[in-house]
């Protein structure tokens, strides 16, 4: 008992008989550059941490680092260091 509707599998294959259609691409410049990416850190011998920060500071953070074109480490190092020489544990004239 066959039904009167066509073969599902003809009509499949069928559509590989016809001609490719074109495909259309078009070239749009991009009107602004990206963000160029953070400088790398010096090489010079780290400690680990793991940083969680609430969400407000974390995407203060991200916005910030992509304003200053600087990474996350460098901004954070920064901080912790200005931090340490305001409380006096680290000289006045510490450099990283």
């Amino acid at each position: 008992m066959k039904s009167d509707k066509p073969d599902n599998k003809a009509k499949f294959l069928e559509k590989f008989d016809q001609p490719a259609k074109p495909v259309i691409t078009q070239v749009v410049p991009v009107g602004e550059e990206l963000p160029k990416k953070p400088a790398k850190s010096k090489d010079e011998p780290k400690d680990h941490f793991n940083v969680f920060l609430s969400k407000p500071v974390g995407k203060a953070l991200r916005i910030h680092k992509i304003n200053t074109g600087e990474s996350v480490q460098d901004i954070l190092e920064r901080i912790v260091i200005d931090y340490l020489v305001s409380k006096g544990e680290l000289p006045t004239d510490y450099s990283s």
